[in-house]
């Protein structure tokens, strides 16, 4: 019977040496995959204020604030503003004629863009596209408010130029007749 359990635990020992990987392989042997990192990409704030784009020299795109609406928005409109206190001075950064025309003061000039998509997400949520010769526009528009017949809106304008620089902007308005 002794020989017998010596046998056994000769045997488990020869298959435990036999299963480690040599010296040589050792070092080639697979560690565990390391476990996934999540990276949160955070922008300043500031950035989107439109006085930074306007005197940052890392932007190529020259937006500007106005107070008055072009004369193809009468009526039913969307207007937004950099921030909520702009908004409240009547200090806009984009317009639309709540149909097929929006309006960005860009480069000292009032450029006017056609609409090209309208993708509603949700009752709350919007993507419009936008495009004129020089640029596309996207618009997307969160609502986060409602008084009387106007809907508050929080948004996302991402301008870009057909030669590749690119503004995005965080906007504050809303929409209504």
């Amino acid at each position: 019977m002794k020989t017998t359990l010596q046998l056994a635990i000769g045997l488990m020992a020869c298959l435990f040496v036999a299963c480690q990987p040599a010296p040589e392989e050792a070092s080639t042997a697979l560690a565990p995959a390391p476990e996934p990192v999540s990276i949160e990409l955070v922008e300043d704030e500031a950035e989107h204020n439109s006085d930074t784009v306007q005197s940052n020299p890392e932007y190529a795109i020259n937006i500007a604030a106005f107070s008055d609406f072009p004369p193809e928005v009468d009526g039913c409109a969307c207007y937004f503003s950099a921030s909520e206190n702009e908004f409240n001075e009547h200090q806009y950064i984009y317009v639309d004629d709540y149909g097929q025309k929006a309006f960005m003061h860009i480069e000292g000039s009032m450029m006017m863009f056609q609409l090209d998509t309208s993708n509603v997400l949700s009752e709350t949520h919007t993507i419009d596209q936008w495009s004129n010769e020089n640029y596309t526009l996207e618009v997307d528009m969160q609502q986060v408010g409602q008084i009387d017949e106007t809907w508050q809106k929080s948004v996302t304008l991402t301008l870009t130029h057909k030669g590749g620089e690119v503004v995005v902007l965080t906007a504050y308005g809303e929409c209504g007749c």
